[in-house]
């Protein structure tokens, strides 16, 4: 079944260059911690919301974009983690409908975690980090787009997160 549905967004992507695409986007979905530890404490099933301006010209690889982002997981108890990131990042598209990306930028982060025997881990930072992305174009307007965020530690907890979320332009 997951290999028809793929096989169906291949077959239906198209990529939206040039002036066929509008700049501004807004994209929601599902947020991931990447490390096993922050999702026991957490949660596997966090919420993911952007929103960006991505320019229809090329920039040094790729269209260029300002994205904004915000991925909030919140576990048992106290359990908590707010990741908030801007960024610039470049786009470049493979094929009709495929994308590849990265981007740089700050990150914002708040953790509070709180272990069975009540020590409690995390803190409050600003800090640089990283992206890097995969997308498909289903068509002109509509997007899905699967996104690493890396951006380390805080107070011993790995707050680094995969987003998946499907994304409108307008």
């Amino acid at each position: 079944m997951r290999k028809r549905l793929i096989l169906a967004l291949l077959g239906t992507a198209v990529y939206a260059t040039g002036a066929e695409r509008p700049p501004f986007y807004l994209d929601g979905g599902w947020g991931y911690p990447a490390h096993g530890d922050t999702r026991a404490a957490t949660t596997p099933h966090g919420y993911h919301i952007g929103a960006g301006y991505a320019d229809n010209e090329t920039g040094l690889v790729g269209y260029p974009a300002v994205d904004f982002d915000w991925t909030h997981c919140s576990g048992p108890g106290e359990n908590k983690m707010d990741i908030f990131s801007i960024d610039y990042a470049e786009r470049v598209p493979i094929s009709d409908g495929f994308y590849v990306g990265a981007g740089l930028g700050s990150f914002y982060e708040k953790v509070h975690i709180v272990d069975p025997d009540g020590t409690t881990h995390g803190g409050k930072a600003l800090r640089i980090g990283g992206r890097a992305m995969a997308g498909i174009g289903i068509n002109d307007m509509i997007f899905v787009e699967g996104t690493y965020f890396y951006s380390g530690k805080i107070g011993g907890v790995e707050t680094s997160v995969v987003a998946v979320c499907l994304g409108f332009w307008f």
